[in-house]
């Protein structure tokens, strides 16, 4: 089971190229995934987005890919536009300057200092070679992310499990408690008729027997309390599957609480009552777990 948090990082050279990548990972109910490269880059956006599909299903998913290549062996050259330009926007006052300062207003080293001038150039690399070295960079920050969120997934079953113990011990409870209320009803009914009994007044025992059978039939949580045993076995069963199960255990803790709901609405006995509330408390603590699972 894997977290949808996650974060990595990786760095590859090849030659004069050298690119980074980084991998981030957050919750989200779908895979949303963001791939930002460089502008000479975009070519490789269907194949990354391909290969980042294929190893995360769920979750938002930003990918960055940065070139660093300038930052090595790169050589410069002129910009004679941006040259010709400036000595243009110049020759408007130059004459006044010269006549004024006695010399030209700036030279040849302070020229090609300014921003655009001189600009750098890397030789060019073939798509092949690009889609190469990005492919590892990838896979690379992707090994990163895969640990981080496998790491994250498996202290998230540690605590799912010890929640879903706490709440399969609060239906045991109520399984064993369920039973003994039909027969407290049942005293109940027969501390009556002694009482009509005892004041000689009419007794109706079709009239009682009726009673105490709409009693069950509204008061009966059996079906109730299998199908929530079946839940939470189906819940543990499928922590322990491989691959992507957050959806699955969402839906699964959705039947969990309303047949908790159900147990609730049809008791009247207090300490039922009090183990449905624990019941849904235990259940919205694992709900809030399980959106971290991918």
């Amino acid at each position: 089971m894997h977290s949808m948090t996650g974060y990595g990082k990786a760095a590859l050279s090849q030659g004069s190229l050298r690119l980074e990548g980084e991998i981030s990972t957050v919750n989200n109910r779908f895979l949303d995934l963001y791939i930002h490269l460089p502008d000479p880059l975009r070519f490789l956006e269907p194949v990354l987005r391909k290969e980042v599909e294929g190893r995360i299903h769920r979750g938002r998913v930003n990918v960055t890919l940065t070139d660093l290549s300038q930052s090595l062996e790169a050589e410069y050259q002129v910009n004679k536009d941006a040259l010709f330009q400036i000595a243009k926007d110049l020759e408007d006052f130059t004459e006044e300057f010269i006549s004024s300062q006695g010399g030209p207003m700036l030279r040849l080293d302070e020229l090609v200092k300014l921003p655009g001038v001189m600009v750098p150039t890397l030789p060019t690399i073939d798509e092949e070679t690009w889609q190469t070295l990005a492919m590892s960079v990838v896979d690379r920050a992707l090994d990163q992310v895969e640990d981080l969120r496998e790491g994250e997934g498996e202290r998230l079953k540690e605590n799912l499990l010890e929640k879903l113990n706490s709440l399969s011990d609060l239906v045991s409870q109520i399984d064993e408690r369920a039973p003994k209320l039909v027969l407290e009803e049942k005293d109940r009914l027969n501390k009556r008729v002694e009482e009509l009994l005892s004041a000689n007044a009419p007794l109706d025992e079709g009239r009682l027997e009726n009673e105490l059978a709409i009693f069950v039939q509204k008061a009966a949580i059996d079906e109730e309390i299998v199908r929530l045993k079946s839940h939470i076995k189906s819940f543990n069963e499928t922590l322990h599957k491989h691959g992507p199960v957050g959806k699955t255990l969402d839906f699964i803790i959705q039947e969990m609480n309303r047949e908790v709901n159900t147990i609730g609405s049809k008791s009247n006995d207090e300490s039922i009552r009090s183990w449905t509330i624990q019941g849904k408390t235990k259940i919205e603590e694992i709900r809030e777990q399980i959106q971290n699972v991918e």
